[in-house]
């Protein structure tokens, strides 16, 4: 169920009458008349040149808008760039711009420096040094990240028991199998690989994969601290981590995280319901060797890790993630954010991957669908950092490929604004397909918008193709016209426009387990985890004048115009020799 936003102020006053008659028991004489939202859009007629132009948004090559100061003189125009085929490219748009009776002028203008349009204080939350480290070490590991389908005997598992200097286990083990893998709540069950028999122990070594060398490991020695239904904690030897942060990690995971990443995109299992291992959980391995490759960055997925290890010495042969240990750095709210993240990108490869042999998902949507986890278990604050970067940065990003900034797919993929507009349309397809609600802890009541999602996930399509209208309902280019709408009108309370529960998004509702917001209100700022301000101000908006201007493919953005008299004509032209691509234009009215 999507809950639509009512702005209420924070202190309402009653106009002096209605408060008299309230006092003595009568009735307002002339009560306000009752809003009713249209049910559609009042955005302008457009037209194009081509046979297959739609009469609302306008496609293909070139889209006209007459604007009658008559009607309305402040307008938003929103354009778009789509293509299916060129995800990559950036296209110069011809904005066209001219009133009756006038000459209109074309300009050239650069885009303003980012630091010029947001504080200095935002930019340092968004884009500061420290977090750009973080998302750039992700980038690395993913970079060196094994990502193959994994090849020979997916049995048993490279972590092994420990042993000491004479080869001889630490413990007395019980044996365990792949069929009944329980060991009790302070051992796992190991089984070598291509078995499926094991013993259960506590000690373990595991394998440190060299990030800067990606064929070399060290083992590391450490210990079964905690094993619940879902998940197992298993700490480095070398570091000292209190009972109660392993234990307020391990419950966050089988209370919450793990039911509703469960409920939204599936379970990291094969047909027969084994998971890579065979011990029945998922391994978080907590070692400070995560803070030395980035301070603060809390933790990561390794595909290699599900791989034969046999045949990749490095892998661990286990469905795992590394977890930084709490220091001042990375707190347990990070974690928890950390592992609904990557816990999505574990389960949306085992899908893809193992289950299907597909192709592992493209990275701007496999960080779309793990930031909106963050968001849907109600620990986004890093998430919502992404989006708010993404509305400073709306005309540079794309969806898709490397925007106007970036220079390679790990540059793209590293800077937030990508995975803030990824996180958006994950949001936006989830809401717009029912949505759902939350009755409590690690608790989700689908109304069609949970399906959506893990539809996304457990189909062996990925990208652009989960978004055509066979798989989604609408066009792609549909989709990204959409998008821009929400990013334009929600949360600003323009009359008739910013109601349409098409184009906006739900109320933002405050997670009952967590305490922390589930959703997002465009123009209204959050707080993080540390106290720091996550600015959300709408889009960053210029003025819409004759012009040319860099568009890159499946990106666009959002101006604003007046028409302070008479008949002004807009629109957006592309060289008409451009095949594949799909220019949108939506003209809506400002109204207060």
């Amino acid at each position: 169920m999507i809950r639509r936003r009512t702005p209420t102020p924070l202190t309402l006053i009653a106009p002096l009458g209605a408060a008299l008659a309230a006092c003595g028991g009568g009735t307002e004489p002339n009560p306000p008349p009752t809003y009713t939202c249209p049910t559609t859009l009042p955005q302008v007629t457009v037209g194009c040149s081509d046979p297959a132009c739609n009469a609302t948004t306008g496609t293909k090559a070139f889209a006209l808008a007459d604007l009658d100061s008559a009607n309305d003189t402040s307008w938003l125009v929103i354009g778009s760039l789509a293509s299916e085929l060129y995800t990559n490219e950036t296209v110069n748009l011809n904005y066209l711009k001219s009133t009756t009776g006038a000459l209109t002028a074309r300009i050239q203008r650069a885009r303003p420096d980012l630091r010029a349009r947001v504080s200095a204080a935002d930019y340092e939350t968004l884009f500061g040094a420290k977090r750009r480290a973080r998302l750039m070490a992700e980038e690395r590991i993913r970079a060196a990240s094994i990502r193959a389908r994994p090849q020979g005997d997916l049995r048993g598992t490279g972590v092994r028991v420990r042993l000491d200097e004479k080869d001889e286990t630490l413990e007395q083990n019980t044996t365990c199998t792949a069929a009944s893998p329980s060991c009790g709540e302070s051992a796992l069950c190991v089984i070598p690989a291509g078995s499926d028999e094991g013993t259960c122990s506590s000690a373990l070594t595991l394998k440190w994969r060299d990030q800067s060398s990606p064929g070399q490991y060290e083992d590391v020695a450490a210990t079964v601290r905690k094993v619940g239904a879902l998940g197992a904690i298993v700490t480095d030897d070398a570091d000292t981590i209190s009972d109660a942060d392993v234990a307020a990690i391990l419950e966050r995971f089988e209370t919450h995280i793990g039911p509703l990443d469960h409920a939204f995109f599936g379970e990291p299992r094969d047909a027969q319901g084994k998971d890579r291992d065979q011990n029945g959980v998922v391994i978080f391995f907590l070692t400070s060797k995560v803070g030395g490759i980035s301070a603060n960055l809390a933790g990561f997925f390794q595909a290699t890790d599900l791989q034969d290890p046999t045949q990749v010495p490095s892998s661990n042969g286990a469905d795992m993630l590394y977890i930084q240990p709490p220091t001042g750095e990375v707190n347990i709210e990070n974690i928890s954010g950390t592992i609904a993240h990557e816990y999505q990108h574990l389960i949306g490869y085992y899908a893809k991957v193992i289950n299907r042999q597909s192709s592992p998902e493209e990275r701007w949507l496999d960080e779309g669908i793990s930031t909106f986890a963050e968001d849907v278990t109600g620990y986004g604050a890093d998430a919502f950092k992404n989006i708010a970067a993404y509305l400073a940065t709306v005309g540079e990003t794309s969806l898709t490929g490397f925007g106007l900034t970036a220079q390679s797919e790990d540059e793209a993929d590293s800077l937030g604004p990508r995975r803030g507009m990824a996180h958006l349309l994950v949001r936006y397809l989830f809401e717009q397909k029912g949505a759902a609600t939350f009755p409590g802890a690690g608790q989700v009541t689908d109304a069609g918008g949970v399906a959506a999602v893990k539809a996304l996930v457990q189909s062996p399509s990925t990208g652009i193709d989960l978004f055509t209208a066979g798989s989604s309902g609408r066009s792609f280019a549909t989709w990204m016209q959409d998008l821009l709408t929400v990013v334009a009108i929600d949360g600003a309370n323009y009359k008739d426009v910013s109601c349409n529960p098409a184009y906006t998004l739900g109320a933002v509702e405050t997670d009952a387990y967590t305490g922390y917001p589930r959703g997002i209100d465009l123009r209204t700022s959050m707080v993080d985890f540390s106290g720091a301000t996550i600015p959300l101000n709408g889009p960053v908006l210029s003025t819409f004048e004759a012009e040319d201007v860099p568009v890159p493919a499946n990106g666009g953005e959002v101006r604003t115009l007046a028409t302070p008299s008479g008949v002004t004509r807009v629109g957006i032209a592309a060289d008409a020799t451009l095949e594949d691509y799909t220019v949108g234009l939506r003209v809506l009215p400002i109204r207060q």
